[in-house]
């Protein structure tokens, strides 16, 4: 039986529940159902993540409607709700009529069918109540309460604001053009060619924010490793590094391997080794830079906790990108604010330090280590560069002239990290430290 659109999106909800992550199905949408014309496409896409973003907002309204509570209903059912309640909510241009119908047929279709009747009723009374219970301020931002509250403690009520409505807010797709940078513009065209818009990013250079793909992996230009896909935050590190300079690079948790491709091409003589810790992540990595022609990326399966004696003091650079809550990119995977928790968090902080004693004893005596997650608390990030400090010998670099010109002024550069906010600056969520080892 063809899949509509709405039943495409209801088993991604439902899958995400059983742990598959938010890109990976919507990077597949065009391979996995082909029959969907692009429309459709972009239909499954703004369903899924619409009702993720705003899954806490419609929990609420369905709780005031219906006679169970979300979560003690089956993931399909919960789900096929959220996802009427979305249109509802924030598809105007749907008609009610179609909303509920569309999203009881995708009900029949799964394992639940018999409870379509309970979805249509749910879904009609919906349409009918007027006298709806105020909105909680933590449901307003789309934030757990626990984690709106971290970030007003850290961050204060106003750049909480800013940032929560960035994650509400349109994403932007970032790329960067590789290769002979005389070819740029023609590059630009290119995309334009394919009904692709292509604006320069505020920074790095030769970065650019793009808009107008359903599937950016069917662009020549992407398929030929003329262009990588990397958030403008992510690139930086590649910038640093790049300024920095050396002939031998440990990229230890480097999946899916941008920051590699990054270094390997500002540093084309430096020999880059890129490491993860499972076959997946690194078959992954393995495709990225095979498409991007990198013949100085090695690719080793290798778990950053797990200590490499051959290579103790022998790099020039080692990059850190560690697991993290991913709090920063929250706006492009809304699935992780309702996994995480405080005590993942200390989890996580925990485990950077264990990777943190193992891969600074890979840097050289006046090499450097550039630690970065894509995160937002500071018990994973400031929390993560006091442990360094206070558990090695390496000192915090100035990295005032490594940064692009809109990010020279910051005052913590001259520390040796930067902290990049949603809403604050033009990208994701992100921490950079760098440090230099003692001679």
């Amino acid at each position: 039986m063809m899949m509509t659109a709405r039943d495409a999106a209801l088993s991604i909800l439902v899958k995400l529940e059983e742990g598959e992550k938010i890109g990976d199905l919507l990077n597949a949408l065009p391979e996995a159902q082909p029959y969907l014309k692009s429309e459709d496409i972009r239909l499954v896409r703004r369903l899924v993540k619409g009702t993720k973003e705003e899954q806490l907002y419609l929990d609420w309204l369905i709780g005031q409607v219906a006679s169970l509570p979300p979560d003690r209903m089956k993931p399909a059912i919960r789900n096929a709700l959220r996802m009427g309640f979305y249109q509802k909510e924030f598809m105007d241009r749907v008609p009610a009529r179609a909303a509920i119908y569309e999203t009881v047929a995708a009900v029949k279709k799964t394992r639940q069918k018999s409870l379509a009747g309970f979805v249509n009723g749910v879904l009609r009374s919906a349409y009918r109540k007027t006298d709806w219970l105020p909105v909680p301020e933590h449901i307003r931002y789309g934030l757990p309460e626990w984690m709106m509250k971290l970030f007003v403690k850290e961050y204060g009520e106003a750049d909480t604001a800013r940032m929560a409505a960035a994650f509400k807010g349109p994403q932007k797709v970032y790329v960067r053009f590789r290769g002979n940078p005389s070819l740029d513009g023609q590059r630009v065209e290119m995309l334009k060619a394919s009904g692709v818009d292509a604006e320069a990013a505020p920074f790095p250079e030769r970065a650019y924010a793009i808009s107008g793909s359903d599937d950016l992996r069917s662009l020549p230009l992407f398929a030929s490793g003329g262009m990588t896909v990397q958030d403008i935050s992510s690139m930086l590190v590649g910038q640093i590094a790049g300024q920095l300079g050396g002939s031998t690079v440990l990229d230890v948790c480097a999946a899916p391997g941008g920051k590699s491709l990054y270094i390997a091409d500002v540093l084309p003589d430096a020999m880059i080794l890129s490491c993860d810790k499972s076959d997946s992540k690194c078959a992954l990595i393995t495709e990225n830079t095979a498409r991007a022609g990198a013949s100085n990326i090695k690719v080793i399966c290798q778990d950053a906790a797990s200590f490499v004696p051959e290579w103790e003091e022998a790099m020039d650079i080692v990059i850190a990108d560690l697991p993290c809550s991913g709090l920063g990119v929250l706006g492009r995977k809304p699935d992780i604010k309702y996994n995480a928790s405080p005590g993942e968090i200390t989890q996580l902080a925990k485990l950077q330090q264990e990777i943190l004693d193992n891969v600074k004893r890979y840097v050289r005596p006046g090499g450097v280590l550039i630690y970065s997650t894509c995160t937002l608390t500071k018990e994973e990030n400031e929390g993560g560069r006091d442990y360094i400090l206070s558990h090695s010998a390496l000192v915090p670099e100035d990295i005032r002239r490594l940064l692009p010109a809109a990010l020279t002024s910051r005052e913590t550069a001259r520390d040796g990290y930067i902290r990049l906010l949603p809403g604050i600056d033009p990208c994701d969520g992100f921490f950079i430290s760098v440090f230099r080892k003692k001679i």
